[in-house]
């Protein structure tokens, strides 16, 4: 979203990312908010490129057993979920699926860290729907 910020202490090769990781957890995608699920791919990518690759990690947020610090592998992780999000929403919307349908997804395949029950604390379904509305929104005139 347009609030996102990255900030890294030079001296304590530390970067904290805040909401641009969660770490193996479905995030919170605020459309609303200016969510944007292609750029915020590319920011990790930059963050891949331009972090220290011994530098300590500090997440917005973290699934119990996997915290909310952690290594830039993390950055690769969160960029992969939502490069795959994106792909599978990208052939639904292709295959003409409806926002339902989309959004009936239980878990997406290839990323078991990140699987949450359904109900409630499962994201994904707004993840989804979030996509869903980013790709089939009418283009800006």
């Amino acid at each position: 979203t347009g609030g996102d910020i990255t900030v890294f202490f030079e001296k304590a090769n530390v970067l904290h990312v805040g909401d641009l990781v969660f770490n193996r957890m479905y995030p919170v995608m605020d459309r609303p908010g200016g969510c944007d699920v292609r750029n915020w791919i590319r920011v990790l990518e930059k963050l891949i490129q331009e972090c220290p690759k011994d530098a300590l990690l500090i997440h917005g947020h973290g699934r119990a057993g996997f915290g909310v610090s952690g290594l830039p592998e993390d950055l690769g992780v969160m960029r992969d979920y939502l490069s795959g999000l994106l792909e599978h929403v990208t052939k639904a919307v292709a295959a003409g699926r409806t926002r339902d349908e989309v959004c009936a997804l239980e878990n997406l395949p290839g990323f078991p860290d990140f699987h949450a029950p359904v109900g409630k604390g499962n994201r994904l379904p707004s993840n989804l729907a979030a996509v869903y509305d980013e790709l089939t929104a009418p283009a800006a005139s």
